[in-house]
């Protein structure tokens, strides 16, 4: 893997960034101690209205900021968001861990991202907090071991263009590993109308940005009104909201049309979707309006995600030739020990022991 990868354009303009490491310590740090948050070094603001947040939404290159900032002053800085608010920016793995995984329930999203996120994927597993987020996680857990099985084990490699061609390649792939519904992304003559979402400048003015930071103080009427205002991208997001979720419900009829006909599978997020919304159990059950937002979540989050995180990992390997070699040595090794016990493939296991 010679040269470099672009990254610009890098996320689905619906998201409008990637979920990079910097980004999300943005998104759900709050902090309350002034003192110190003040002990930190901070970057000088170049906007009165958006801050630094203008160098993150109107970048050359995606990344560009982020790096840049962590180059020049670590990985925990003080920076200002909207109207020279302070919030920390990080991206140690140690903290981010803790913050998103350890200790998660303890740093809630920012109220303007979970109202973004209402809007794009409804009340489903990333929108969830606390209590009501433990319940969705329970109901969701079995499906993930066969989901990354699926995903994995696929038995039609692709020789695909960076970026563009992985957010449709995933997109496929969740459709079948999850849904058992084909997508049809990458054949564009065949794609599904979810596959045809029109794609949007991903730059934004200082007025977009600003307004972005005031969605979490709007009481949600205003906000679902003013996405029913055709212009912009509120009409990005309302045609977007219309075919994600027309798909949804065409699939929740025809897996739950399956699933009483008794031809479901054991542990695929549909049939567990299914099962849950056919529960007496409140415990375990998920109503009809909660289903269709952890499959938009999934169709969403979930591809875009893979997409944009496998783009970052393909752009470092091909800054560190070095690493390329070491990864194949190791998956050279690894299958030599599968071959040595019988088998072809390597398993979940065999990969998770790998460690580099």
């Amino acid at each position: 893997m010679n040269g470099h990868i672009v990254i610009q354009n890098a996320s689905s303009p619906l998201l409008c960034r990637t979920n990079y490491a910097g980004f999300v310590g943005r998104s759900v740090v709050g902090w309350t101690s002034v003192m110190t948050l003040n002990q930190l070094l901070a970057r000088a603001s170049t906007s009165v209205m958006a801050s630094n947040m203008a160098h993150f939404w109107r970048p050359k290159e995606f990344g560009e900021a982020d790096l840049s900032f962590t180059k020049e002053y670590g990985t925990a800085i003080r920076t200002k968001a909207t109207f020279g608010r302070d919030v920390l920016f990080t991206c140690d793995p140690k903290a981010l861990q803790y913050i998103l995984n350890t200790s998660g329930y303890n740093y809630p999203k920012a109220a303007d991202r979970r109202v973004i996120t209402e809007i794009l994927t409804g009340r489903g597993l990333v929108w969830a907090e606390g209590t009501q987020h433990a319940r969705h996680r329970k109901i969701m857990n079995p499906a993930v071991p066969k989901l990354k099985t699926d995903l994995i084990n696929g038995d039609e490699p692709k020789v695909v263009n960076i970026l563009s061609w992985l957010h449709r390649t995933t997109l496929d792939a969740i459709g079948e590993a999850a849904f058992g519904y084909k997508f049809h992304a990458i054949d564009r003559s065949q794609g599904s109308k979810l596959a045809k979402v029109p794609k949007a400048s991903i730059e934004r003015p200082d007025l977009s940005i600003v307004f972005g930071s005031f969605l979490g103080f709007l009481p949600s009427w205003l906000v679902k009104l003013g996405l029913c205002v055709p212009v912009g991208r509120f009409k990005l997001m309302h045609d977007y909201m219309k075919i994600v979720h027309g798909v949804a419900q065409d699939i929740t009829n025809k897996q739950t049309e399956l699933y009483l006909r008794g031809k479901e599978g054991s542990k695929d997020v549909m049939s567990i979707l299914v099962r849950a919304n056919l529960s007496e159990n409140p415990k375990t059950k998920l109503s009809s309006e909660e289903i269709i937002p952890q499959m938009t979540t999934l169709f969403l989050a979930g591809h875009d995600t893979t997409a944009t995180t496998t783009g970052w990992f393909l752009y470092q390997l091909a800054q560190h030739p070095e690493y390329q070699t070491r990864i194949r040595e190791e998956i050279k090794a690894a299958r030599t020990a599968a071959g040595e016990h019988g088998d072809t493939e390597l398993t979940i296991a065999d990969m998770e022991s790998m460690n580099f």
